[in-house]
C-alpha cells in the first residue's frame, strides 16, 4: 500500500501555529488526488536539532519506493544546513520516494535523480516561493492595518456567501456520513482540517435552511446550486 506522510515542523509551539501549513498542505493534497494517510508534526527548530530528533530520520525509514513526502516548503527539512537537505533530498529519490513542495506546487521525483540542473533549481524556486508567500503575508498585514486605522472593514462580510474547496467533495461526505464515517476519517480522507470541515458542514446546513425558508430549495440540490440561487436572489 503506498504511504503518502504529510510532515510539519514548528520551531517553537508557543509562537506558531501548524494549522497554517496542515492548510497549505491540505490543499495542495486536494489538488493533486493525493490521500494523506499520515501526519508527522515536529515542534523543533530546524537548525539546533538533528534529524533524528525532528523525527525525518524515522520518515525515511518508513516511506518506500512509489511513496510520497509531502511538506509546506522546504524549509521543513531543515533552515542552515544545505548540505543536510541535498542529503535529505538525495536519500528519498534515490530510494523510489517524491518529494513534494506544497507552497510552490513543486515535485522533485525519482526520475530526477540524474537532473542535478532540475533539483537545485526546484529547491531554490522552493525558498523563493516562501520568500514570496511572506513578503506578501507582511504587505497584506500593513494593508489590514491601514484599513483597521481609517475605519474599514477586513475580510468578508458576515455572511458572504462564497465558494468553498469542499463543495466539490459534498456527495462524498454525505456518502461517508451517511456510512458512519466519523468527523476524523473524512477529514483524514479528503486532507482537510477538521476545523474546517466542521465549518463546511455548519455553513452547509445554514445555507440548504435558507434556501428552503425562501422557497428556491428543490430535491436534488448541491451546496453549489444552492449557492449560486442565493446570490442571484440578492
Amino acid at each position: 500500500m503506498q504511504i503518502n506522510i504529510a510532515y510539519i515542523r514548528i520551531s517553537d509551539p508557543h509562537k506558531q501555529d501548524p494549522a497554517t501549513q496542515r492548510q497549505r498542505i491540505s490543499d495542495y493534497a486536494i489538488a493533486n488526488n493525493i490521500i494523506i494517510t499520515r501526519w508527522v508534526e515536529s515542534d523543533l527548530s530546524g537548525s539546533k536539532t538533528t534529524k533524528s530528533a525532528r523525527g525525518i530520520t524515522e520518515m525515511l525509514g518508513v516511506l518506500k519506493e512509489g511513496d510520497n513526502l509531502i511538506i509546506s516548503d522546504i524549509d521543513r527539512l531543515g533552515r542552515d544546513s544545505i548540505s543536510d537537505i541535498i542529503e535529505t533530498v538525495t536519500r528519498l529519490i534515490n530510494n523510489g520516494i517524491t518529494l513534494h513542495l506544497a507552497y510552490g506546487n513543486q515535485q522533485i521525483c525519482p526520475a530526477d535523480k540524474n537532473d542535478l540542473a532540475k533539483i537545485f533549481i526546484t529547491i531554490g524556486d522552493a525558498y523563493a516561493a516562501v520568500r514570496f508567500a511572506k513578503e506578501r503575508s507582511q504587505k497584506a498585514k500593513a494593508a489590514a492595518e491601514r484599513r483597521l486605522t481609517a475605519g474599514l472593514l477586513n475580510g468578508r462580510r458576515p455572511g458572504a456567501i462564497v465558494v468553498s474547496k469542499l463543495d466539490q467533495h459534498e456527495k462524498t461526505i454525505v456518502l461517508m456520513r451517511s456510512e458512519g464515517a466519523s468527523e476524523y476519517a473524512i477529514s483524514e480522507a479528503l486532507a482537510v482540517d477538521r476545523l474546517t470541515l466542521r465549518r463546511w458542514q455548519k455553513r452547509r446546513s445554514e445555507l440548504i435552511d435558507k434556501a428552503k425558508e425562501i422557497s428556491i430549495w428543490q430535491p436534488g440540490m448541491t451546496i453549489s446550486d444552492i449557492k449560486e440561487r442565493l446570490k442571484k436572489q440578492r
